[in-house]
């Protein structure tokens, strides 16, 4: 407000001091004939042209006074509107932060105490599959029924913490240095046992001397299981999917790359996101949380990496990421 006043007095000054400058060009130049001094024929003094001129001058420069003024005003009336939306703004933020916080916090404390009896139904209904008899058909259907709804509810309830985990930043990663070959045959080795029971082979190329790296083992598991998951989702019986690990420049890229059905063009920006679902269905009847690929692309980030699609309806697609060579450094 101080800098503004002094602004204001600045241009108030300089018009003042322009009016004045201009009256006393006009006095002088019809008591000097100043025109004459630069070779036109001479003039005589002239009171009335003196005055005429000087009203005209303070006509002209009321007039642009006023105008500037005026700006002025509709200057500062601009800037107190945009002060007050930017206030605004701040406060509507503060208040946006404070609910996040809240629903995170109430999604980890609902998923939390969801959790522990989910895993005891799976349990349970697991046990009941071994004792049922081969006679007993009906039982073992509903029983199954149990079991894949009770596995949906608690991937979505571990996928529901993760989120809100992530969103509230307690999002911490433990980067240990580990033998990346090693890590991934070990990891994949689950994915294998799932794989088989759809007839679908996984094929491993790996590049020559891929370095040691840092990353945390539990974080890139969870994303190699996610993507891979989704491969045998997403994927026909009797398949196969390829995980291919290549060194580059800064890093080494991870593909994960399946025959199943593809994911068209105007939906590959959005499978991202948080409960994103495309309209391709899993070939064996399993249901997605639609948020795997969101926790995949924040467990990469996290890393300082870079997650990345390519996909063609009735091709397949591929999932590379891309892990830093210098995380640890």
């Amino acid at each position: 407000m101080k800098t503004d006043k002094l602004k204001n007095n600045k241009v108030g000054e300089i018009v003042v001091f322009s009016f004045v400058l201009l009256c006393f060009i006009s006095f002088m130049n019809e008591i000097f004939d100043l025109p004459h001094l630069l070779g036109a024929p001479r003039t005589y003094f002239n009171w009335k042209e003196v005055i005429i001129e000087i009203i005209f001058i303070a006509f002209i420069g009321g007039f642009t006074v006023t105008k500037v003024v005026q700006l002025m005003k509709q200057r500062d009336q601009v800037r107190t509107l945009l002060e007050k939306s930017r206030q605004d703004l701040i406060e509507r933020n503060r208040e946006l932060n404070e609910l996040n916080c809240e629903k995170n916090k109430f999604l980890g404390i609902v998923a939390h105490d969801l959790r522990n009896p989910l895993a005891t139904v799976k349990i349970a209904s697991f046990q009941l599959m071994k004792n049922i008899r081969e006679e007993e058909h009906g039982q073992k259907e509903c029983n199954q029924i149990i079991l894949k709804l009770t596995e949906f509810m608690l991937n979505l309830v571990n996928d529901l913490l993760d989120v809100s985990k992530i969103e509230s930043g307690n999002f911490e990663l433990n980067i240990t240095k580990n033998d990346y070959v090693k890590f991934l045959n070990e990891n994949l080795r689950c994915n294998t046992l799932i794989a088989q029971a759809k007839g679908i082979k996984i094929i491993k190329k790996y590049d020559d001397h891929i370095p040691e790296m840092w990353f945390d083992v539990d974080k890139i598991g969870q994303l190699v299981t996610n993507l891979v998951d989704n491969a045998i989702k997403y994927s026909y019986r009797n398949a196969s999917i390829t995980v291919e690990v290549k060194k580059v420049k800064n890093g080494v890229i991870t593909s994960i790359v399946d025959q199943g059905q593809g994911i068209p063009e105007n939906e590959q920006k959005n499978i991202f996101k948080e409960f994103h679902k495309a309209n391709v269905i899993p070939t064996g009847g399993e249901k997605p949380t639609g948020l795997g690929l969101a926790i995949a692309k924040k467990i990469i980030d996290k890393h300082k990496g870079k997650i990345e699609v390519e996909s063609k309806v009735g091709k397949g697609s591929r999932f590379n990421f891309i892990l830093p060579l210098n995380l640890g450094v």
